[in-house]
């Protein structure tokens, strides 16, 4: 299975830098950093392909048309290949905080900021906490970012919410009773991870994330077509999971 994983990201990387959401699309900041983290989890990074993201990141730098959750992505990938962020940067966040007020944020975007703040080094901005904690989240989606906020949102009552999502394909809906899906599946390992919870039976989620795989990479749901987001979901799963690869 490695073998085919790594046939399928490498397919997606550019001579010029970065990785594309299909061999003949250009590269994006977003499947630049899931086949980044996927060719982690696989120790399979190489210089060759960290320079490659390097030259990709200097020639797009964020700008005011960027969108919160890629500029965070943009800063995780410059400091896993020691790119310094432009000054310029705090400033593009500072603009984000005036335009996005907290209160009314979705819960992707304050996780976004959140954490942005940090890989620039700067203090959490203030109010995003309270924000995160003042959002009542309808999916594991929400919840998984308000968390990363606000990490006593993990209350009991909301880890057995997420267990409760869980069907019996070994999958995770978007909320209890709701189809199965492979990002919901890792948000709900990731959250109750996060809340030092194990996971019951994970040989039935194993199952479930092992049938997503197909042409070297993840789907969505069985039968699926695979992207770099759902594969690196898919490997972080199965390396947890006790799963081969």
């Amino acid at each position: 299975m490695k073998k085919e994983i790594l046939k399928f990201v490498r397919e997606r990387e550019k001579v010029e830098g970065g990785f594309g959401a299909t061999p003949r699309l250009p590269a994006t900041v977003e499947d630049t950093y899931f086949a980044v983290r996927t060719l982690e989890e696989l120790s399979a990074l190489t210089p060759r392909t960290l320079s490659g993201v390097r030259a990709f990141l200097e020639k797009n730098l964020p700008g005011r048309t960027t969108q919160p959750p890629v500029l965070r992505r943009w800063l995780w990938l410059a400091r896993r290949v020691g790119l310094k962020p432009p000054e310029k940067l705090k400033d593009l966040l500072s603009g984000f905080l005036r335009r996005i007020p907290p209160r009314r944020g979705k819960p992707e975007v304050l996780s976004a900021l959140y954490e942005s703040a940090l890989l620039l080094g700067l203090p959490a901005p203030e109010g995003l906490r309270k924000a995160a904690c003042a959002l009542r989240p309808r999916t594991l989606f929400d919840l998984y970012h308000l968390a990363r906020v606000a990490p006593e949102l993990l209350t009991e009552e909301r880890l057995r919410w997420v267990l409760a999502a869980r069907n019996p394909d070994g999958g995770f809906g978007f909320f209890p009773r709701t189809t199965s899906f492979l990002e919901n599946t890792y948000f709900a390992v990731r959250l109750l991870t996060r809340g030092g919870r194990d996971l019951p039976q994970p040989e039935r989620t194993r199952l479930f994330v092992e049938r997503c795989f197909r042409k070297g990479g993840f789907a969505r749901a069985p039968g699926g077509i695979p992207f770099l987001e759902t594969t690196c979901y898919g490997v972080y799963l199965l390396r947890r999971l006790g799963g081969e690869i």
